[in-house]
């Protein structure tokens, strides 16, 4: 193989490690709030590569605060073999810390070195609580600091910073009951007053816009996809 080729099976090589790197992360789906509600939220993770640990720091709003330990979902633990041979569900370890702000470091390991079932899903829940005297807005989580570890134990990627919105408000009516009165075209607006979408008819709000909380015809309507 002459110099050029070597070179250019490198660099390939290199995209394609780049691009798997890429698929490897962890995220949330926006979801909604009622001030002073309590709700049980996940964390998923997408890998194409078997993962064994990863960390996380979850940036939390102001007025959200999570109010009990993160625990992990045993639905993608994977099985593990025991010193006498038999199949048993394989061991995930969690351990986290509060800051003083409120946000959460949390880091979870394959204690018997198994990976992680699946190439998608829920990895994490956390119990969330709006505060009572929250004002009516939409809000940011963000997933920060993110390493997830392959399954050799030593190999790692660090993906980009993920967000998820929570949508803090009282008096949500779906999409379908405003459907039942409304038959035009609508502006859409956030609960935070930004348009999002302009003269577009009501039966496609649901496909081109995301999960959350959005104002139409002066009423909160919430869009679950």
């Amino acid at each position: 193989m002459n110099a050029k080729k070597y070179i250019m099976t490198i660099v390939s090589a290199l995209m394609c490690a780049c691009a798997a790197r890429a698929q490897v992360t962890l995220s949330m789906e926006n979801f909604h709030l009622v001030p002073g509600e309590t709700r049980t939220v996940e964390i998923n993770m997408t890998n194409n590569v078997d993962i064994r640990a990863f960390q996380v720091l979850v940036d939390l709003p102001d007025n959200v605060r999570m109010v009990a330990r993160p625990v992990v979902c045993p639905k993608r633990n994977g099985v593990a073999v025991s010193e006498s041979g038999d199949k048993v569900e394989a061991v995930k370890s969690l351990g986290y810390k509060l800051k003083e702000n409120g946000d959460c470091m949390i880091v979870v390991n394959a204690a018997d070195a198994v990976p992680f079932t699946g190439s998608e899903g829920a990895v994490i829940t956390l119990t969330l609580q709006a505060d009572e005297r929250s004002p009516e807005r939409s809000e940011e989580i963000r997933l920060q600091d993110m390493e997830l570890v392959y399954a050799d134990g030593v190999t790692s990627v660090r993906p980009e910073d993920k967000v998820c919105t929570v949508d803090i408000c009282s008096e949500v009516t779906s999409l379908k009951a405003l459907m039942k009165t409304h038959k035009g075209d609508v502006d859409v607006y956030t609960l935070n007053g930004i348009k999002v979408r302009s003269a577009i008819p009501l039966n496609k709000v649901g496909k081109e816009l995301p999960r959350g909380v959005y104002v139409i015809e002066g009423v909160k309507v919430y869009v679950n996809k």
